[in-house]
């Protein structure tokens, strides 16, 4: 089908009764209803019969009978104004081309499911005409005009497939029909000598049937004329060209035509506007939008339907093979398959299924999985008793009991004390299968981030946080064992064979007291290995060894403070000279003076000097009693204890820090390194302040010698 220029189709009947449309919901037919008018409104001249008017009005319902309401007709006027003569047409503007364009949706608006391409299930038709190729996007540029009915109201006696439920048949409804617009040209009035061909027809005939065959006979079409005289030609506009819209059909969506080249009207009407006359038969050139919908409802019969669609419906009421009598089926396309039936026992070899929905499963024998990933799937979602559980958890995920396995997958949550689901905390994935069980623990379920693992056979035992074989914890049942992180034993430990790495454990026990309080190895003498403890007691933390030489360390507390104390350090004596040094925060180290232990050697200059070693000369020593000696020695008058060492009271000589302080000595003064209190005076470096100042005197008395033995002389 070709169209010049400019056109709108209508779909109009021939002022018979509405033919009867597709089966509505709930057993009813649909009727579509057409009048005429000579105004917009359709009160002008209204008729269902006589379509000699200016406007044809639509509507769609679920009656029979034509409304003689104007008020209920959509009017779009099809008739245009003729003159005696033409008026001589407007200079072209550029030689534009006008373009027809269509849209879908489903509210008065336009706004609802609007569509420029999908006509399915669709309430609203809306179009428009300008001279722009592409469908506008918004719905207020289309006139809406409503082409499907509202849902009828609830049929007596219907059939609805709910599976478990039977129910006494209704009597049939009418046969939905539908309904097909043709459209055709001729030269004169009668319509005789009529085309498919619009080029240079004076008159229109328009006709409507319930087949999809276009009536043949000319006299069967309502004609009109739509060509008036010819006007005076207008001025020429700039590179004009004529536009064409061709129409085809098809019934597979476009993949291929209809039968006469596209031309036989089918489910599915397509177009496209260019400037060729002539029609492309090329399916691809064309838009495809479905006109024709499917029926709706049961169907039910003896014979398995012909030609079904991909959705359809059929209650089997005859005896065909392989299909179950009394059962509904549905066509998914490319067969039949049971959509419900009702049995009270059913009997077997081989029952394949996709999906079951049981209330409950009596299994009298085994139920047996043969394939990988083949088996029984559920879902879980549930709380631990918050009051009755050690650590109440939250758990959501599924459970798979197949082939080989039985697994749960879980999202872990707390739960909180109203019994809800709490805040995430992991994902987990545990697995029972053959003599394994594994326990997965991620900190999502991406599972790209492992937080623990727990693997079990009946040989090995593992528990760790990564991937790693030599890793965590690891058992054997052979009695081997390893841990590569630090252990707290809450108990004894008893060793009966070697641990590897303390060859010199042999045989023994590691032996807590249930306290802590001490803490020994080898309780007793073995082999001749003396006992070692490390234990908390009235001095502190002290870790003894008892054998024939003693060499006791003890790192602890006495009544006067923290102390550190050895026989072995006591006992073992140099002829050197000291270099221990005791920082002011008790670190120990050796004191040293060689060159390769300093950086940025420089000697002092001779004044520098002599200041330094005339500053210590204008101090004075000093005598005092220790402090801590007069304490502990009071104490222990008092208690009659001994403490440790032998405290004796007696006077001290040598100098005072804050005195070096005040004389400008900072340099030989000990601070603490945090307070910066004074704590001591560095006497090894001290005296060396002095040592330009014996120089300086020896100088002069080697002056004084000097003139001395010249007036001995």
């Amino acid at each position: 089908m070709v169209v010049q220029d400019e056109i709108s189709f209508t779909k109009v009947k021939n002022g018979k009764a509405g033919a009867p449309g597709p089966p509505g919901e709930d057993g009813q037919s649909q009727y579509t209803h057409i009048a005429y008018a000579n105004s917009e409104d359709g009160k002008q001249d209204f008729s269902v019969d006589n379509p000699n008017r200016d406007y044809v009005g639509m509507y769609v319902d679920f009656k029979q009978l034509d409304s003689t309401n104007p008020e209920d007709y959509a009017w779009s006027k099809i008739k245009g104004d003729q003159g005696e003569k033409g008026i001589p047409g407007k200079t072209g503007d550029d030689g534009k081309t006008p373009y027809f364009h269509v849209a879908y949706a489903n509210s008065e608006d336009g706004e609802t499911d609007f569509s420029t391409s999908d006509s399915q299930n669709k309430a609203y038709i809306g179009q428009y005409t300008d001279y722009t190729q592409a469908d506008s996007t918004k719905p207020s540029d289309y006139h809406w005009t409503k082409i499907k009915g509202e849902k009828g109201e609830e049929g007596e006696d219907g059939y609805t497939p709910i599976k478990g439920t039977d129910y006494f048949d209704g009597e049939d409804g009418q046969d939905g029909r539908s309904s097909y617009l043709w459209v055709r040209y001729s030269q004169f009035e009668d319509g005789s000598g009529m085309t498919t061909d619009p080029t240079d027809a004076v008159y229109t005939g328009i006709a409507t049937t319930e087949e999809g065959i276009s009536p043949a006979d000319y006299r069967d079409y309502t004609w009109q004329k739509t060509l008036g005289k010819e006007g005076v030609p207008g001025e020429p506009g700039s590179n004009g060209q004529t536009s064409y819209l061709h129409i085809k059909y098809s019934n597979d969506g476009g993949q291929t035509f209809t039968s006469n080249e596209g031309e036989t009207p089918g489910e599915w009407i397509g177009q496209y506007v260019d400037f060729t006359k002539s029609d492309s038969s090329s399916v691809t050139d064309y838009t495809w939008s479905k006109v024709k919908g499917d029926p709706t409802g049961l169907t039910e019969q003896n014979e398995i339907p012909v030609n079904p669609y991909e959705g359809m419906l059929w209650k089997n009421t005859g005896n065909n093979a392989g299909y179950i009598s009394g059962a509904t089926y549905r066509f998914n396309g490319s067969e039949w398959e049971i959509f419900t039936f009702r049995a009270e026992n059913i009997s077997a070899d081989t029952i394949e299924t996709l999906t079951s929905k049981t209330g409950s499963l009596d299994i009298t024998d085994w139920l047996t999985f043969t394939e990988t990933n083949k088996g029984l799937r559920g879902t879980y979602n549930f709380g631990d008793p918050v009051n009755n559980s050690f650590i109440p958890r939250w758990y959501e995920g599924n459970l798979e009991l197949g082939y080989r396995r039985l697994m749960f997958l879980s999202d872990i949550y707390e739960v909180n004390s109203d019994q809800s689901k709490g805040k995430y905390l992991y994902y987990t994935e545990t697995y029972f299968a053959g003599d394994q069980i594994k326990l997965r623990q991620y900190t999502d379920s991406s599972t790209d981030n492992l937080k623990g693992r727990i693997d079990m056979t009946a040989s090995m035992f593992q528990i760790t946080n990564n991937w790693s074989q030599n890793s965590g914890v690891m058992l054997s049942a052979s009695g081997d064992s390893m841990f590569t992180g630090q252990m707290d034993i809450g108990n004894n430990l008893q060793v009966t064979g070697d641990i590897i790495g303390w060859k010199n454990i042999m045989s023994g026990r590691i032996d807590p007291n249930p306290d802590w309080s001490t803490f020994q190895i080898n309780e007793n003498f073995i082999n001749g290995i003396p006992k070692i403890n490390l234990y908390n007691g009235s001095a502190g933390i002290q870790l003894e060894t008892y054998g024939s030489d003693k060499a006791d360390l003890k790192i602890g507390r006495d009544s006067t403070g923290p102390r550190v104390y050895s026989w072995g350090i006591r006992n073992r004596t140099y002829s050197y000279a000291a270099n221990m040094f005791v920082t002011s925060n008790g670190t120990l180290g050796m004191s040293t003076s060689a060159s390769k232990y300093k950086l940025n050697i420089a000697p002092l200059s001779k004044d520098e000097s002599l200041e330094l070693g005339n500053k210590l000369l204008t101090i004075n020593p000093s005598k005092w009693w220790d402090k801590a000696e007069v304490e502990n020695y009071t104490d222990e008058l008092t208690s009659g204890e001994f403490y440790g060492d032998y405290n004796t009271v007696k006077s001290h000589y040598g100098l005072i820090a804050e005195d070096l302080e005040k004389a400008g000595l900072d340099p030989y003064i000990s601070k603490n390194e945090e307070t910066g209190e004074i704590v001591g005076i560095e006497y090894d470096r001290l005296w060396t302040v002095l040592i330009p100042v014996i120089k300086q005197q020896r100088e002069e008395i080697e002056k004084l010698k000097m003139k001395v033995g010249g007036l001995e002389e």
